[in-house]
């Protein structure tokens, strides 16, 4: 017979049982505990200051979710200010679940936000740009992600763009960049990365949070989180197995975990200094005479000079 485990701090019944942390915690403290937890985060890395603004991405999924959900808590306590940001990136079904998912969470805690959909400036789903450059999926979406959340972050005013990267989800890229000696990979992977020219500083709140404690906390709260995957996501790619090798519902790795993605933040190597050089056409730091993103306009047949015109005034809005 199971064993009935009851709150270590009130007489409820536990819904987890945190081994690393020694409590058993019901809904409503295991909710302060992870409050608590991210805002330690965010206290000891000095990821946000008062009176800035804080553009969370927003995926549709738990973490993002999670994310979102405590940081509009902590924003009067820390005084810093919050808005959303969601990428309809143009998969049917995902996509508008994804779409669906991320509003009603803004809506519902009342944040503005904004929806900027992929199809509307590419004529494309990223599905179908990737096919057009023959370039990997996975590599065009993370590329046109984090170009267009730095555009709405950059034209917007904002101070930090965060994300919903977790725990498990950092260890695993540490691990892999390692395995795979991708040195520039790992020289990128950092709690905390500063605004450097018009590249706006980055940070991820969930660093110590595992992905079962982000799930547990989204369940808990009743967020509204799609309930589908990316179908193109590589579930036998290194990353993933990776990650779901050492993800435990015991936390019988979280020390490891958290030791390794501490010490890689100690040593602060996420940096883009050594880009010198300034992007011909958008003029954002880059290795080359022409950025990544501006190359793949140009593949695209698109004039990246008009593009940037273009997506400059749909991407800034009122805060």
């Amino acid at each position: 017979m199971k064993e009935e485990l009851y709150c270590s701090f009130c007489d409820k019944e536990a819904v987890i049982n945190l081994k690393p942390f020694r409590v058993n915690l019901c809904s409503e403290h295991f909710s302060q505990h992870l409050t608590n937890r991210v805002k330690r985060t965010l206290l000891k890395y000095k990821l946000v200051k008062e009176r800035e603004k804080v553009l969370v991405a927003i995926s549709g999924g738990k973490d993002s979710a999670t994310l979102l959900h405590i940081m509009h808590k902590l924003s009067n306590e820390l005084n810093f200010e919050v808005y959303g940001l969601h990428l309809n990136i143009g998969v049917k079904d995902f996509s508008e679940k994804s779409e669906d998912a991320a509003v009603s969470l803004f809506k519902a805690l009342g944040i503005k936000y904004k929806v900027v959909n992929v199809r509307e400036f590419f004529g494309l789903s990223i599905p179908e740009i990737s096919k057009k450059v023959k370039k990997p999926i996975c590599s065009t979406c993370g590329l046109i992600k984090r170009y267009i959340m730095n555009y709405v972050a950059l034209y917007s005013n904002f101070n930090k763009i965060a994300t919903g990267h977790n725990l498990d989800d950092i260890f695993s890229y540490i691990v892999k960049s390692f395995l795979v000696q991708d040195k520039e990979q790992l020289s990128r992977i950092s709690v905390f990365t500063p605004t450097f020219d018009k590249l706006i500083s980055r940070i991820k709140p969930l660093a110590e949070i595992s992905e079962n404690e982000t799930l547990t906390y989204a369940t808990l709260n009743k967020l509204p989180v799609a309930q589908v995957s990316c179908p193109f996501k590589n579930k036998f790619g290194l990353e993933l197995k990776i990650k779901y090798s050492f993800i435990d519902p015991d936390y019988k790795y979280y020390p490891i975990k958290l030791n390794l993605v501490r010490t890689y933040s100690k040593l602060s190597l996420a940096s883009r200094e050594n880009d010198t050089l300034r992007c011909k056409y958008c003029g954002i730091p880059t290795s080359s005479e022409v950025c990544s993103f501006c190359k793949l306009l140009l593949n695209l047949n698109l004039d990246p000079v008009s593009f940037h015109k273009a997506f400059q005034g749909y991407a800034s809005f009122e805060t």
